[in-house]
């Protein structure tokens, strides 16, 4: 059954098994087009996402989404599932009569399918993650073919964009922090927080690891970190792993492993800084949440960060997997509290000027070709 307003439908496919930066963002294109049109997510069948993390879309929709895997095996059983999953999705837009598809990274082929089977309103292709991750050939198909089918692909960062074979024509739109929050008001700060999944390569043992090295001269400081495992048996590995390395440092007490945190503002409250540590960020939304809270952040040098983050001025950036330089920068924020409130709020203010929920808007706004003019009805 179709809508029964005038406003324009657009479907938005997001891969997330669980909430992930890019279902975050994806909310973001939903709230960013309230009131103009309908936007319909469309998830895979096994994703764990749950109906209070999808509030900002009209309809969610579940369809069984294969995700591409880095070897010619998991691309051959990858293929019948996207044929499958595509005419599915084709069907369901044009009853829905579905004007826009937007495609939330490049490696879900579904929209270069739905291209094929006969769609004719406007495709965009986000590339969020980092085309390497999928090898040099794999990748460079799968843009070349997002590309040729898609208005725009649209790249979330520079180093994204760096990242791209230099044919491949992007356009570049920032995320943004949507709601944009209030400067959390000045609390004792007494933490370290890490926010993010529990994922290898995500630099919470390397956190664990500088951390240890100070805690004894700040015995007053903890560590958090919140996240999930995705569900998936290699992440809670890790986590184990986390787990086990915190007691091997007498170090339970000190430093938390909690859950995934629903709400970041409340996870990161009482934080003296924020920490990510990543081996590889396309943009780095937990970057983004933790600036915007109006606390300094100390990341790696990973790309999508550096972005984000003015060295010296909002936090401070650190090269990758160097446990020297997080240690040494976490003491220089420890011993110096002011300095780091100073760069909070500093971080609060770049984010409010530079990724806010109008900037994102408008961008969103020309390359979907909609009017810049918002409508007086709401999505419900």
């Amino acid at each position: 059954m179709g809508f029964r307003d005038d406003l324009p439908v657009v479907y938005l496919v997001d891969g997330s098994v669980a909430v992930t930066g890019a279902l975050v963002c994806a909310r973001n294109i939903a709230r960013a087009l309230e009131g103009r049109a309908r936007v319909v997510l469309v998830l895979p069948t096994h994703s764990t996402v749950a109906p209070q993390d999808t509030t900002p879309f009209a309809v969610v929709r579940r369809l069984p989404i294969r995700l591409l895997r880095r070897n010619f095996g998991a691309v051959l059983a990858y293929l019948p599932a996207l044929a499958a999953a595509s005419v599915a999705l084709r069907w369901l837009m044009w009853r829905d009569r579905a004007t826009v598809l937007i495609v939330n990274d490049f490696y879900l082929m579904h929209g270069a399918v739905c291209r094929a089977l006969g769609f004719r309103g406007r495709l965009l292709s986000w590339v969020r993650i980092d085309p390497a991750a999928f090898g040099a050939r794999i990748s460079g198909l799968w843009l070349r073919l997002a590309a040729a089918s898609s208005d725009r692909l649209v790249a979330v960062s520079r180093h994204i964009r760096g990242r791209l074979p230099q044919e491949i024509e992007t356009v570049l739109l920032y995320d943004a922090l949507d709601p944009l929050p209030e400067h959390l008001p000045p609390s004792a700060a007494d933490r370290f927080v890490c926010v993010g999944n529990y994922i290898p390569g995500k630099g919470q043992d390397h956190a664990i690891e500088a951390f240890a090295a100070i805690a004894a001269e700040y015995p007053y400081l903890t560590l958090h970190f919140y996240g999930g495992d995705m569900g998936l048996p290699r992440n809670r590995a890790y986590r184990a792993t986390l787990a086990a390395r915190i007691r091997e440092l007498g170090l339970v007490g000190h430093i938390h492993l909690h859950d995934f945190a629903p709400d970041p503002a409340i996870a990161l409250r009482r934080g003296l800084a924020a920490l990510n540590f990543s081996a590889a960020e396309s943009f780095s939304m937990t970057v983004l949440e933790a600036q915007g809270a109006g606390l300094p952040v100390i990341a790696t040098r990973s790309g999508g960060p550096a972005e984000i983050v003015v060295h010296g001025e909002t936090g401070l950036l650190v090269p990758v997997g160097d446990i020297v330089a997080m240690t040494a920068a976490m003491r220089a924020l420890a011993c110096d509290p002011d300095r780091a409130a100073t760069m909070g709020a500093a971080a609060h203010a770049r984010v409010e000027k530079h990724f806010s929920p109008r900037s994102f808007r408008a961008g969103l706004t020309a390359l979907l070709a909609l009017p810049s003019h918002f409508g007086t009805k709401s999505a419900p």
